[in-house]
């Protein structure tokens, strides 16, 4: 939507619709090539590497953010602003 024109308008994501168009979607091919490859002149060598000490996170849903297990320290400390919450808060969720 352009700016302004629409400032005064509520949004809401309707999740049933959406899962319908993903499902009639599924399976079909939406993005492809136009006939040719490029040959890639680098060459990979990430062998990867083995972790032997990590945190553990979980991730809250009510404070909407990743907490340490072990300390509770969060992540990201993310704040959404109104907007977003609003049009999170009125998903349409597929009820079954």
């Amino acid at each position: 939507m352009r700016k302004g024109k629409y400032k005064d308008k509520t949004y809401k994501i309707y999740g049933a619709g959406l899962h319908v168009i993903h499902k009639a979607m599924e399976g079909h091919r939406l993005f492809g090539s136009f006939g040719f490859t490029l040959q890639s002149k680098a060459v990979s060598t990430n062998k990867g590497r083995s972790v032997r000490e990590f945190e553990n996170w979980s991730y809250d849903t009510n404070i909407a953010d990743y907490v340490n297990m072990v300390t509770g320290q969060v992540m990201t400390n993310y704040l959404p602003d109104q907007g977003l919450e609003e049009l999170l808060y009125e998903i349409d969720v597929l009820r079954k």
